[in-house]
C-alpha cells in the first residue's frame, strides 16, 4: 500500500524590519492525493533573516531538506491519517554553517513526534559560511495542507 506523500508550505515570516518580498509563483507545489503545498493564504512571505545569511541561502537550504522534514510528518500517517498542522520553528546558525540551537515557537501539529523530529532534522542541516551568526525567528512549515 502507498502511502500518500505530504508536502510542507515553506515560507519564512522573521522578525525584521525589512519590507519582505511576497512568495513567488514558481515556487514548488507538490501534489498529492490529498494534500499540497500551497502559499499561505495570508500571503506569507521571505523577510532577510538577521544576521550574515541572507534570505535565498536560508530558502535553498530549507528547500534541499524539506524532504527530511516530510519524513518526520509521513512517518505519523500510518498512525494518524488526518494529521495536519503548523509548525513554525526559530534557529541560529553559526559563521561556519551549523545550526547551534532550534526551538518550536508555536505548533498546531499537536504531535510531539513530529515536533522533535523536525528539530532533530534541522540540527543536521548544513548552511554556508557567512560573516557573522544568523538568527531566524519565525519559519512556519505547514504540513498536510488540504487545498
Amino acid at each position: 500500500m502507498r502511502r500518500p506523500l505530504c508536502a510542507i508550505l515553506l515560507v519564512a515570516a522573521c522578525a525584521t524590519p525589512v519590507t519582505p518580498p511576497r512568495v513567488a509563483d514558481d515556487e514548488p507545489v507538490v501534489a498529492t492525493s490529498s494534500h499540497q503545498v500551497a502559499p499561505d493564504d495570508a500571503g506569507a512571505a521571505d523577510v532577510a533573516p538577521h544576521g550574515g545569511l541572507a534570505a535565498a541561502q536560508v530558502r535553498q537550504v530549507v528547500m534541499s531538506n524539506q524532504g527530511h522534514l516530510r519524513a518526520c510528518y509521513d512517518k505519523m500517517l500510518a498512525t494518524e491519517p488526518d494529521l495536519r498542522g503548523m509548525i513554525v520553528v526559530s534557529w541560529r546558525v553559526d559563521v561556519d554553517g551549523h545550526v547551534m540551537a532550534s526551538k518550536i515557537v508555536r505548533s498546531s501539529m499537536g504531535s510531539p513526534d513530529v515536533e522533535a523530529c523536525v528539530l532533530s532534522e534541522m540540527g543536521h542541516w548544513e548552511f554556508p559560511s557567512s560573516n557573522a551568526p544568523t538568527y531566524i525567528a519565525e519559519y512556519p512549515f505547514k504540513f498536510g495542507v488540504r487545498k
